[in-house]
C-alpha cells in the first residue's frame, strides 16, 4: 500500500494513451452501425477494472461515475436487459438486493460478455471455428442465456430505470474522485 502523502505519490503515465481512448480510435464509433452491445459490456468492463487498479494502488481513478454512466445507458438499450423482453427466458421473479460486490460485478460482466458474444455468434455476426451446437448444446445455451440474464436483472447496476446517474453500484449517493484524464 502506497502510504505517501496525495501530491508524493506517482502519477499515472501520460504518455501512455488511456484504454478508452485507445478503443475509440480502433473501433468505428462514428459509423451509421451501432457497435454491437458486447464491445459495450467489453468498455465498460475495462474502465471498471482501471478504476479498481488505480484505487488498490492509491492513485486517483482514471475514468468518473458520469463516464461509466455514459457507457452503461448505451449498455442497457439492447433488449436484454430489459425484462418485459422475451419474459419467459427469465427462470424466476427478480430479486433487487440493494448494493454488490465489485468481484460479484466483475464475475457477473465476464459472463453477460459471453452470453452476448455467444448470441453474436450464433446470428452469424462472427465467424466461428469448429462444429455447428448439437440440440442439447443449443438447449444449455438458452438455459444459460435465461439464468445469466436473470442474475444480471436483479443486480441495481443492469436496472433500467435507473440509467440517468447516480451510483450505479447501489441505491447509496455517488462518491466520485473525479477523473485524472
Amino acid at each position: 500500500m502506497n502510504t505517501a502523502p496525495p501530491n508524493q505519490r506517482p502519477q499515472p503515465n501520460q504518455t501512455c494513451a488511456p484504454m478508452h481512448t485507445t478503443l475509440q480510435r480502433q473501433l468505428p464509433t462514428q459509423t451509421q452501425t451501432p457497435l454491437p452491445t458486447h464491445v459495450h459490456l467489453a468498455n465498460l468492463l475495462q474502465l471498471l477494472l482501471r478504476n479498481a487498479l488505480a484505487t488498490s494502488l492509491a492513485l486517483p481513478r482514471p475514468c468518473t461515475i458520469n463516464h461509466c454512466n455514459h457507457l452503461r445507458a448505451h449498455l442497457l438499450a439492447d433488449p436484454f436487459f430489459d425484462p418485459t423482453h422475451l419474459p419467459h427466458e427469465i427462470p424466476s421473479p427478480l430479486i433487487r438486493p440493494s448494493k454488490i460486490l465489485f468481484s460479484d460485478l466483475v464475475v457477473l460482466m465476464a459472463r453477460v460478455l459471453r452470453v452476448l458474444m455467444r448470441q453474436q455468434q450464433q446470428q452469424g455476426n462472427v465467424y466461428v471455428l469448429g462444429a455447428a451446437l448439437t440440440e442439447e448444446e443449443e438447449e444449455e445455451e438458452r438455459a444459460e442465456r435465461g439464468r445469466v440474464r436473470w442474475e444480471a436483472l436483479c443486480q441495481p447496476f443492469f436496472e433500467r430505470g435507473r440509467e440517468g446517474g447516480g451510483n450505479p453500484f447501489s441505491d447509496g449517493g455517488v462518491v466520485d474522485e473525479g477523473c485524472v484524464l
